[in-house]
Formats: C-alpha cells, structure tokens, sequence
C-alpha cells in the first residue's frame, strides 16, 4: 500500500508539472508567443515597430542645393519618404501634407511616385528670418513627419559675375607661375535680363600674384566688364580673388578660386610683314606714282 500510494503521488506530481508547463506556453498552440514578465505584464521582446522617413532637401533657381532663398524667391522642394525597415525602400503612392511658417507651397500636398519622391515649389516671404517647412504622411494608420529649416536673405538686385582668361584669353581656373593672365569682373542685373551696368567701381584683391593695377580699383564699361591684369608671380598654390561693388547703398561681392601652377608657359613670337598700297590694302607690287609702304605686324603665338 504504501509503494503504491507514493507512485500514485509521484504521478499526480508529474502531470501537475505537464499542466503548468503547458499553460506558460499558452496552451501548447502558436510556438513563438511573447513572453511577459512576471511583475508589470511588459512584453520582454516587444515586436519591431514599422518606421518610415521623409527627408527633406531644398534647391534654389539653379538647381542647387541651398540653406537660404533670397526674398520673394523661388526654389525646389522636394521629399522622399522611404521605408526604413527595409533598407531606406522609396515609398511610392504615399500622400504627403505641407505647411511652411512664412511665403508659401506649390502645391500644398501631392502624392510620391515611384521613386518614393514629391517635388513642390518653394516661394520665399519678404520678411528676412527663418522658415520651417513641415511635410507629413499617414501610413497604417502612423503618422510621420519631416522637417526642414531655411533662411530668407536680403534680395540684392544685382550680381557680379567673374571669369579669369589665361594668356590665350580663353576662361581658366589656373595660371602657370610668372605668367599673367585677365580677370573680368562684370556687373549685371539681377532680374534675370542680365542688362549690363557701367561706370561701377569694382574693388578686387588676390591671396596670390598680384593685381593691376595695384590699388585694386576699376570702373566697369559699356559691357559691364572691369578687367584686371593677374600677374601670377613665381609662387605656386592655390589662392582666391575676391572682388566688391558698390550701386547707391547696396554692396554685393563675389570670389574666384584659381591655382599657380609650376608648369612652364610657352610663348613664340614671330614677325611677319604685310606690303600695303596707297588705300592701306594688301598689295604685292608698288608703283612709282602711287608708293606703298610695309607695315610689320606681331604674332604671338602660344
């Protein structure tokens, strides 16, 4: 009886153990569930929360990446929302919102294509300061958002434009040592009929070489154009010409970045002689009633 009796015991206690195994695991149905701890019911391995991205990025009228448009400006936005749960997955068919706190959107939502990209037109106040722009989607119910910040600057009516011209007077960014080169600043309207303005005293400086003349001072002609002479000097590097003008009580400015290089220029010369007649026309041949004279000519040829 009493073996029997402790078997019996031993049993019971087993299938107890079965039982309660079994109820932790939820049954014994769908391996895999979530475990909870024990004190505050919070899930020990939650699952992985979805998320999406929308990146914002902001261009100005060239095309260019930009952090400020001038006043009453236009730019490019343009925002991709991907799935970041998915490698960064562009997101396409997602509607997505946009606010801005100052000028305006074009238009004011849109919808992704392909490419997971919506692209919408930024039109800059007139109040110089900061602007948010606010763009957000709703995916599974989830909504997320993207901001980008950008500055409105002072619109300056005019623009200095600069080009270096080495010694074959052709555009350069690199002048070879002891060799002079020509820097064309020129000053035009900035709205957008690039009209030539003249009589504006241009200001420049280089960080390397030399300028002439040397006060740094020459006034735009007809063209629009103040030129100076770069003179390369015999120290190799890179450097920058900065220049500044003046219209009434707007300053506006501008830089060019060349190099000195330590290659050797070379320059032929050669002299050729033209026969003119009477009338300052080529001729081969001169008569005694009508003399001719020859006029030399110089070539230069790099």
């Amino acid at each position: 009886m009493i073996n029997r009796g402790a078997t019996l015991v031993s049993r019971l206690a087993m299938l107890c153990a079965v039982l309660f195994a079994l109820a932790a695991c939820g049954g014994g149905g769908g391996g895999g569930g979530t475990f909870f701890d024990e004190d505050d019911d919070t899930p020990v391995n939650p699952p992985v929360t979805q998320n999406y991205t929308l990146a914002l990025t902001l261009q100005d009228a060239t095309g260019s990446a930009a952090t400020s448009l001038a006043q009453s400006a236009t730019g490019t936005l343009k925002i991709l929302v991907t799935d970041d749960n998915n490698s960064a997955i562009p997101v396409a068919g997602a509607l997505v919102s946009v606010q801005v706190t100052a000028g305006a959107v074009s238009p004011t939502s849109g919808i992704t294509d392909e490419n997971g990209l919506l692209t919408l037109q930024i039109t800059a106040g007139s109040e110089l300061g900061a602007v948010e722009i606010t763009a957000s989607t709703s995916i599974n119910d989830e909504t997320y958002t993207g901001v980008l910040n950008y500055q409105v600057v002072e619109f300056v009516p005019y623009l200095l434009q600069l080009t270096l011209l080495g010694p074959d007077e052709q555009p350069t960014t690199a002048l070879a040592k002891d060799t002079q080169g020509t820097l064309q600043a020129k000053v035009i309207s900035a709205d957008g009929s690039g009209e030539p303005i003249a009589n504006v005293l241009v200001n420049a400086g280089t960080s390397i070489g030399s300028l002439v003349p040397a006060n740094g001072q020459a006034l735009t002609n007809s063209s629009g154009i103040a030129s100076f002479a770069v003179v390369a000097g015999s120290t190799v590097g890179a450097g920058a010409i900065t220049t500044t003008a003046q219209i009434g009580d707007i300053t506006f400015n501008n830089a060019l970045n060349f190099q000195v290089t330590d290659e050797t220029q070379t320059v032929s010369y050669f002299l050729s002689l033209t026969l003119l007649d009477s009338d300052d026309q080529p001729t081969i041949h001169s008569r005694k009633t009508n003399r001719g004279h020859c006029r030399p000519r110089l070539h230069l040829a790099a």
